[in-house]
């Protein structure tokens, strides 16, 4: 499960809120079970008394799925038990040097038949990586080793593939979680520390949760389910379902101080997923469109600084070099307004749209530039697989308590910096206003306002000149984190 941890709880309270409702809502209840099957499921709009009908046909298809692959290191000097003067001897007696060591690397985990074919969805952190030896355990106890048809780490999913002549369980139908309403019911399957095909029920918390941290391997794209239906680690893979037993989401994730479950999860809504597995059967991987920008949610004070009117649309923080953004001309400090005509009122939805979109299709972009709109054709490339943050940037002037040098001065170089554009902070200020606005020495100013920085004195002179207007200075920033526009005003 990720860092950003998942949980669904179903307390006494909502057990008894599910008994008290059947009286007072006044609930048609199930038809009852008899020899020739389980009850009739009801429609999504009827109030459910009870999901005993919905687990007897969701939990068949869940799987417990068990991945193994071996990591193998060599060990260097400083990795040796022995030190001191004799460690060289000691290294050589017993060839510790260069010792190849192997790890044994084991994970547990979720997942749900999708077809009649044997492919199983579950989670890409719960894979691992595609060469794993994947076995996968049906509530039969039937096991299978499984093959990895395709893992997409930017949403972390992973599809398996089970292949026998035997009759498997059911697939699962999927709903559309685009209809998904706060507070509507849903019930979470899985296998959490161990205990195999384990029942929770709770509600839809949130939609749209993003901007989650799950530490190195965060996935890209986000647009969570948050629900309180407990779950713990193992439920990671495991179906999320609404009250007729249909597939919303996969469960991922829980944020939690202690690593157990307090009632915050996070699911990948299915309407996601579809579009994975599709490109996953077909050709083992995902192709997103990629544009090729480094994009921020435009405030009132970044929108003042930079001259516009109003706060609509999606600021571009900073273009990749040779990327599909820098071929159509778009500039760090533009801000979309929309995409061939479809609104974006967020940075997550500009990333969606693009992602939608076919490689090589051309995408036609309303922007703002400096208060004028202005429109870009472009065509969109390939989203690389190992796409890395751009270089550092983040900086302010003197009255903003920070200190700032040129690239390529001891300074500079002392902070891990050698030849770059712009200027390198090399003190800040407590309680200045550079500080509260999370700049930090190492940290490369290249731009006030609309202006390129190209020295300290530049850099003053920019400063100043927000200041003596009393207008908020707007700086483009870079950092180890990557590239972002960050706006002060000036103390009264």
């Amino acid at each position: 499960m990720g860092t950003v941890r998942t949980s669904l709880p179903i307390a006494a309270a909502g057990a008894i809120g599910i008994f008290i409702g059947t009286f007072l809502i006044g609930a048609t209840p199930l038809t009852p079970a008899t020899e020739a099957g389980p009850a009739e499921l009801p429609s999504p709009s009827v109030y459910v008394p009870s999901w005993s009908n919905v687990a007897d046909k969701v939990v068949p298809a869940v799987v417990n799925v068990r991945s193994e692959r071996i990591v193998r290191t060599s060990l260097s000097d400083s990795d040796s038990p022995f030190r001191g003067p004799m460690d060289e001897f000691f290294r050589e007696f017993f060839r510790f040097r260069g010792m190849p060591e192997e790890n044994r690397q084991q994970s547990l985990g979720s997942g749900f038949m999708v077809d009649r074919d044997g492919h199983v969805l579950t989670n890409n952190h719960v894979v691992q990586s595609r060469d794993a030896k994947i076995v996968v355990r049906l509530s039969d106890e039937r096991e299978y080793k499984a093959e990895v048809v395709g893992i997409d780490p930017d949403t972390d999913l992973a599809l398996l593939k089970i292949d026998t002549k035997e009759d498997l369980p059911e697939p699962l139908e999927f709903a559309d979680s685009e209809g998904l309403r706060v507070g509507d019911w849903v019930m979470a399957v899985g296998n959490p520390l161990g205990f195999d095909r384990t029942v929770t029920v709770g509600v839809v918390s949130a939609l749209g949760r993003s901007n989650l941290r799950f530490g190195s391997q965060s996935p890209a794209y986000q647009d969570y389910i948050q629900t309180d239906a407990s779950i713990n680690f193992g439920n990671s893979g495991g179906p999320l379902v609404d009250v007729s037993g249909r597939v919303v989401g996969v469960n991922s994730a829980i944020s939690s101080p202690s690593g157990g479950n307090i009632g915050i999860g996070f699911a990948i809504p299915i309407s996601i997923a579809g579009e994975v597995i599709d490109q996953l059967k077909d050709q083992g991987r995902v192709v997103r469109g990629w544009l090729g920008v480094q994009i921020g949610q435009l405030t009132k004070d970044l929108a003042d600084g930079l001259g516009l009117e109003g706060v609509q649309g999606v600021l571009i923080n900073d273009v990749f070099a040779k990327s599909p953004a820098e071929d159509a001309g778009i500039q760090a400090g533009d801000v979309v307004l929309e995409i061939d005509g479809e609104k974006v009122a967020t940075a997550k939805d500009l990333q969606f749209i693009i992602a939608k979109r076919r490689v090589d299709s051309k995408v036609n972009l309303t922007i703002n530039r400096a208060g004028k709109t202005m429109k870009l054709a472009v065509k969109l490339g390939e989203r690389p697989s190992d796409l890395v943050s751009v270089t550092p940037s983040q900086a302010e002037s003197d009255w903003l308590g920070l200190h700032v040098v040129s690239a390529g001065t001891p300074e500079a170089r002392s902070l891990g910096i050698d030849d770059t554009e712009g200027v390198v902070v090399t003190e800040v200020r407590r309680g200045s206003p550079a500080e509260q606005a999370n700049i930090q020495p190492g940290d490369v100013i290249t731009q006030v306002g609309r202006s390129s920085v190209s020295s300290p004195d530049s850099f003053k002179k920019l400063t100043d000149t927000a200041k003596a207007d009393n207008k908020p200075v707007v700086l483009l920033v870079k950092s180890s984190s990557g590239s972002r526009f960050v706006a002060i005003r000036p103390e009264e």
